[in-house]
Parts: structure tokens; C-alpha cells; sequence
């Protein structure tokens, strides 16, 4: 992984990824400005990326991993059937 902060739209399951301001930024959608801002600002900032590109790696490895998922969609397919 390569440990960088994202950026991306506060629509959908992005916010469950991205912690605002932790792990990276998240910008209104269709909102070209708020994009350059939050990709201005980690660039302008590079310590604060590198904080915030480790806190998204974590966040990933501790949430997202196969089979953290599989246990999920399991649980979840338990509760259907």
C-alpha cells in the first residue's frame, strides 16, 4: 500500500472509507473548487498527508480486510436466510 491521503466526493460508502480530515478529505460532489482546495491543501502540507496517508492505510488494514469482509457478507447472509 502506498500510504497516500485521498480525496474524494461525500456521496455513497466514500465516507465510510475516508475519515475527513484523518485519513484524507472529502469534498462536496460537483464541486471542482472544494477539490482544488483539498488537493491544494495536501500538497501545501506534506506532513500532514504523510499523517493522513498512514491513518487511511491503518484504517484499511484494521476494516477492509478479505476476511474481515467475508465474515460480513456471511453475518449478513445469516440474517436473510
Amino acid at each position: 500500500m502506498c500510504c497516500r491521503p485521498v480525496v474524494g466526493p461525500r456521496i455513497g460508502g466514500v465516507p465510510e472509507v475516508i475519515s475527513d480530515g484523518v485519513s484524507g478529505c472529502l469534498v462536496e460532489p460537483d464541486d471542482p473548487e472544494s477539490l482544488m482546495v483539498a488537493v491544494d491543501g495536501l500538497l501545501s502540507d506534506p506532513d500532514a498527508a504523510q499523517r493522513m496517508g498512514l491513518a487511511g492505510r491503518e484504517k484499511v488494514l484494521n476494516n477492509f480486510s478479505y476476511s474481515r469482509i467475508a465474515k460480513k457478507i456471511v453475518e449478513q447472509m445469516k440474517q436473510v436466510i
